[in-house]
């Protein structure tokens, strides 16, 4: 068997693997997925800091601000500390007009990035829990006080809210609403099994001694919320994810801006554990797997799949005619393993994406998926968007072996 052939079966049998372990996963453990904690009232709520990093937001910054004065948090046990990064417009300014309902407005002298901005305003934070929210987030009332619920467990070390995309409006910012409430619904079943590896940084919430002791975030790391995610794992906090304290964010409008999050993302990725590679181990138990290796397991492998089935487009009769002879084309599609574990992967894949996204619709009280209407953006999730990911991941490789500047281009 040739060694790109064998490649392709094992990447296969792989995914296949995962599909299979994913879904024993939540047969076992789904009464954890919908774990709710207990409501806390107003007296027994710790106090709480929020930190908005901003940097040239403009007139976008009032509508996250907005929303959080229309909280339903204590106003005697909550502040907002807003970092401006020598941000070029009108930021700051918006920012100093929110004083006036006991907001904090603080420019910096240096603009050096936003995870500095973060650890300025939790060295400010007088309150029991830092939160981080990006400031292009938008809240809903009763997020603040549903993540806070979940740091009554002592071992809690920081709960990630539930991000959703904000309004989309193209296909492929509706595909990416799809690929959010999917991650979301994933991120909770990883929870049960103590392997969150990314705390978000459109909403997510700590317990500021847990933040102290790690020394905040690194502003070397392009993805400084998981990075903070794994030092909390090493310290042995708990990480937990809410599946109904909602936070929307913008997704991205355009393929170019989406590429350069997602390399970023995967850089940030490759960097972090590289940096905290000593969690590569048995030692950790679940985290190794679940927490360390999933993304790996799914993107190199989904990438040898998608490189070879762009190659048999391309060339069909030097992919095919060794393999099985054109005479027999037709009938070697259908009869190739590869193609039928993919089809019954993408099947399941589908049901699973029906399944995680109305369950998440249905926390957020909005109407289940419709066949009819979103069927363009299911099609392009399902059969399209998995192929920019050969180019990111190989960009990023690039770019990490030739050792290019690391700087934020998008969220």
């Amino acid at each position: 068997m040739e060694i790109i052939t064998a490649l392709i079966y094992v990447s296969a049998f792989i995914l296949l693997y995962l599909t299979i372990t994913f879904i024993v996963l939540f047969a076992l453990k789904h009464r954890g997925v919908h774990f709710k904690p207990k409501e806390l009232a107003d007296s027994e709520l710790p106090t709480l800091s929020v930190v908005i990093p901003v940097y040239n937001e403009g007139e976008s910054l009032r509508l996250g601000l907005d929303s959080i004065l229309k909280s339903d948090y204590p106003k005697e046990k909550l502040e907002i500390i807003i970092v401006d990064d020598c941000s070029k417009d009108n930021s700051y300014e918006i920012a100093k007009e929110y004083e006036k309902y006991g907001f904090k407005a603080v420019k910096k002298e240096k603009n050096t990035g936003a995870s500095d901005s973060k650890n300025v305003g939790i060295g400010m934070a007088k309150g029991e829990l830092v939160a981080t929210l990006d400031s292009d987030s938008v809240v809903e009332s009763d997020s603040f006080r549903k993540l806070a619920c979940y740091f009554a467990d002592k071992g809690v070390g920081g709960v990630a809210a539930a991000i959703r995309v904000r309004n989309p409006k193209n296909i492929l910012e509706k595909v990416q609403a799809f690929e959010y409430d999917s991650i979301l619904f994933l991120r909770r079943l990883m929870m049960t099994v103590d392997s969150i590896y990314v705390t978000p940084g459109g909403l997510s919430m700590f317990r500021k001694s847990a933040m102290k002791e790690i020394g905040g975030f690194d502003p070397q790391s392009l993805t400084e919320d998981q990075e903070v995610a794994l030092k909390l794992q090493k310290k042995g906090y708990k990480l937990m994810c809410a599946l109904d304290a909602f936070v929307y964010t913008a997704a991205m409008p355009r393929l170019d801006l989406l590429v350069k999050q997602r390399i970023r993302w995967v850089r940030g990725g490759i960097w972090n554990r590289i940096k905290h590679k000593d969690l590569f181990s048995l030692d950790y138990g679940d985290f190794l797997f679940f927490g360390m290796m999933t993304d790996l397991l799914v993107f190199i492998p989904s990438i040898i799949l998608i490189s070879s089935i762009l190659y048999g487009f391309i060339k069909p009769q030097a992919y095919w005619s060794d393999r099985i002879g054109l005479s027999n084309f037709a009938y070697g599609y259908v009869s190739d393993p590869i193609i039928i574990v993919t089809a019954c992967m993408v099947i399941i894949t589908a049901v699973w994406l029906m399944y995680t996204v109305n369950n998440i619709r249905s926390y957020a009280k909005q109407k289940p998926i419709s066949l009819f209407r979103e069927a363009p953006e299911m099609f392009v999730y399902l059969f399209v968007f998995g192929y920019i990911w050969p180019y990111i991941w190989i960009t990023s490789l690039y770019m990490e072996l030739a050792g290019k500047e690391k700087k934020w281009s998008t969220r």
